[in-house]
């Protein structure tokens, strides 16, 4: 199992669309994943400021509790490539969708989560 968790970032945005890059960190220069590991990516949503304003614009009725952070796992993961493209509905257009990635390995034993990254879906 690898000690590390994968780098990830966002290569390209198209419209209900992020294709993010995967890199091994400690071999930054292959596009190849560790011993044969692939990497499980996991997504979660935020409100953008635009949206989260406008919520706040409206009088509530009562203070509205935070909501847990939930995250699901990408359709199509784990990854086995650099490569990896996350498609959206239009429902989450003016969101901010949020990653994290692991190794996970041919046995299912999984790795620590990368930092968070993320962008807006447009």
């Amino acid at each position: 199992m690898v000690e590390y968790a994968p780098n990830g970032d966002i290569e390209a945005m198209r419209h209900l669309a992020h294709v993010l890059r995967i890199t091994d960190p400690a071999n930054p220069h292959t596009q190849e994943m560790p011993n044969g590991n692939k990497v499980e990516v996991q997504l979660r949503y935020e409100d953008s400021p635009a949206t989260a304003a406008a919520r706040t614009a409206t009088p509530a009725a009562a203070p509205v509790a935070a909501a847990p952070v939930v995250w699901e796992t990408a359709e199509h993961s784990p990854a086995a490539r650099f490569l990896f493209t996350v498609e959206f509905t239009t429902d989450k257009v003016g969101k901010i969708a949020k990653y994290r990635l692991r190794y996970q390995n041919e046995r299912g034993d999984k790795g620590e989560w990368s930092e968070e990254f993320g962008a807006m879906v447009s």
